[in-house]
């Protein structure tokens, strides 16, 4: 929609002085026209012949002189208004202009002058429609009426049409401009935590109703106090003029009023769209005061909880993992432990103390987060966890928090597809890694107090895995998993072969150790 209905849109700070005054110019041509647009349309009745149109009865062959006298009367007061409200726009929006003209952030003595043009203007329109009196009625007794007795109602008449028609105006300039200017408001605010308030929605929608439909239909009625029967039958066809003008000024008053509330609410259930597509980065101007600016404000707040609350869970993921934070959302109420079986695995550096006594502390951690890149990546690719990292290891589970019936066989596909990927990593680094595997029961939860808890996974099998990668260190293949894992992942016989028996640190009984094929 185009004109003075359209729905203003959002402007960037300015990037340049050039830019600013640009925008300074531009709003300051629209402030111009559209105080001209609401003091015509608020003078319309009173041009139409309205309000006194009985007036022009007093002698009907005179009737046709006064209404073109009073036209051109009116016209040549509206040309000479247009003129000086360009000086007056000029100097009420000045200080707005200034503050865009130096592309910087507003400062509180800008919010104030930009939130004062609207009433400002509204209050010089008073101004206006009193010089308007002042010029009109000498006019009128002068020309227009002369050589006839005028009877006093036709100036209590012709004064009621004035303060109609005063008032009208200057509520549409009021409304016209605070809906132009939200745009600025909004670019104000940016940064700013004040909010200020002004004239609330139900005040602003019932001064429409009394400016647009109450105010004018009085004064139709005073215009017809002290009219005899010939004369009311001769100012009946004005009166029809009047009741289509008052229509149209209470139509414009009427759209004017219900678009200053409903455009800023329809910016707000935009965002509201926006924010349902999962848009976290929506933000609105808070360009509106009162009541929805308030709930414009309150927008951005519940945003920016949605974003401190998304952050939140993005660093809670990247810190446990995806599994175990779903895990712990779901059982966040108290401490859960579940029996269960799971196919434990960990991988560790050899040679660690070396590769830290040789490297600063900054690049021994360097080359450990690339590492452990290079594990997370592949035990994730294979539906596992990594649910620690211990130093230089990680421990890593699969079956567990989530249920996975052949968590074995992926584990075992998991350590083959890692061991390729190890060997490349060592041969660009030049560090090496060991990977244990172990199946059997466990034990999974959280491990801590009520205010304080992780989860993890206890039990022989995991204990297992850490021996048998203390063990691989020494075989060819730096990869050791035990007979149960083997058992227990019926796909993955053909990949395995077995590499004997040995004694794992802290157990009585030997392990039977299986290695990947070459």
């Amino acid at each position: 929609m185009r004109g003075p209905f359209r729905a203003p849109e959002r402007v960037p700070l300015p990037g340049t002085r050039e830019e600013g005054a640009a925008l300074a110019r531009r709003y300051e041509r629209r402030v111009w026209r559209l105080a001209i647009i609401g003091n015509v349309v608020g003078a319309l009745p009173l041009l139409l012949g309205t309000i006194a149109g009985a007036g022009a009865d007093i002698d009907p062959d005179h009737a046709m002189r006064h209404g073109v006298l009073n036209f051109v009367n009116a016209l040549f007061y509206i040309a000479l208004l247009a003129i000086v409200w360009i000086f007056v726009v000029r100097h009420v929006f000045e200080p707005t202009a200034r503050w865009l003209s130096s592309a910087r952030p507003a400062a509180d003595t800008d919010r104030t002058s930009l939130r004062s043009v609207p009433r400002h203007l509204a209050l010089l329109s008073i101004v206006g429609w009193a010089g308007g009196a002042a010029y009109t009625i000498p006019f009128s007794v002068l020309v227009i009426y002369r050589g006839f007795h005028v009877p006093p109602f036709i100036w209590v008449q012709y004064l009621v049409g004035e303060a109609t028609g005063a008032a009208t105006a200057v509520m549409l300039v009021y409304l016209l401009l605070e809906r132009t200017l939200r745009p600025l408001r909004g670019l104000a605010q940016r940064g700013s935590a004040s909010q200020p308030r002004t004239i609330g929605a139900l005040p602003r929608l019932l001064m429409a109703f009394g400016v647009g439909v109450a105010g004018p239909l009085f004064a139709l009625a005073v215009g017809l106090i002290g009219l005899n029967a010939r004369q009311k039958a001769g100012v009946f066809p004005s009166i029809w003029v009047a009741i289509a003008t008052v229509i149209f000024a209470g139509f414009v008053v009427a759209v004017v009023s219900a678009q200053a509330v409903t455009d800023p609410i329809e910016t707000i259930r935009g965002g509201f769209r926006r924010l349902k597509d999962g848009d976290l980065g929506v933000e609105l101007d808070v360009d509106e005061p009162g009541e929805i600016g308030q709930l414009q404000a309150g927008f951005n707040e519940l945003v920016e909880g949605l974003r401190d609350r998304e952050r939140m869970r993005d660093v809670f993921v990247r810190i446990v993992g995806k599994d175990v934070a779903q895990h712990a959302l779901e059982n966040a109420s108290g401490l859960v432990a579940e029996p269960r079986q799971a196919t434990a695995m960990f991988v560790d550096i050899i040679g660690s103390t070396p590769l830290a006594q040789s490297s600063s502390p900054q690049e021994y951690l360097t080359k450990l987060n690339s590492f452990f890149d290079v594990v997370v990546r592949s035990v994730e690719d294979a539906g596992g966890v990594v649910n620690q990292f211990q130093g230089d290891g990680a421990l890593c589970i699969f079956g567990a928090p989530t249920d996975q019936p052949d968590h074995a066989v992926r584990a075992l596909r998991a350590s083959r597809e890692l061991r390729q990927e190890l060997d490349d990593f060592a041969q660009a680094s030049g560090i090496q890694a060991v990977i244990g595997v172990s199946t059997g029961d466990v034990v999974a939860g959280h491990v801590g107090t009520a205010e304080r808890y992780e989860f993890t996974v206890v039990g022989d099998a995991v204990n297992e895995a850490k021996r048998l990668a203390e063990e691989a260190k020494s075989a060819e293949t730096k990869v050791l998993v035990s007979d149960a894992t083997i058992h227990a992942a019926e796909g993955e016989l053909a990949n395995w072969h077995e590499a004997g028996s040995v004694h794992l640190r802290g157990r009585s009984a030997p392990t039977t150790t299986h290695t990947p094929n070459a």
